[in-house]
């Protein structure tokens, strides 16, 4: 016995890739604007990075001095801990704010094909 299988209408896709790889002058423009807007922000990315890094380098280095100035382990160990925490707190404010850089991204990227009511596919907004 055969089975038949119906196709079932799917829900229209917010965004349809085969549109970018269309090979036309649209399809390589988006392609570009979509790259240079990515790496743009990368960079950003890649600056915020180093500064964090930068700062967090000058700290690590004045907590090593100021543990090597106690006279005692509690008090070592007491400088540990505070310091731990200080970078962990550091550390997660931090990536907020790269998680906060890559969403600015992502919307700055979705609007830039949303301008002149345009959809990367190549549609309209509905």
């Amino acid at each position: 016995m055969t089975r038949k299988v119906e196709a079932h209408a799917a829900a229209p896709m917010a965004f349809d890739a085969r549109g970018l790889w269309d090979m036309s002058g649209r399809s390589f423009e988006m392609a570009e604007r979509a790259c240079r807007a990515w790496m743009s922000g990368t960079m950003q990315m890649q600056n915020e990075a180093m500064d964090f890094l930068r700062t967090s380098a000058g700290r690590n280095a004045h907590a090593v001095n100021e543990i090597s100035r106690c006279t005692s382990a509690a008090e070592a160990f007491g400088l540990q801990s505070r310091y731990a925490q200080e970078s962990l707190a550091e550390w997660l404010d931090e990536s907020r704010k790269m998680a906060e850089m890559v969403g600015t991204m992502w919307q700055d990227n979705v609007a830039m094909f949303e301008q002149g009511g345009e959809t990367p596919a190549g549609g309209t907004k509905a």
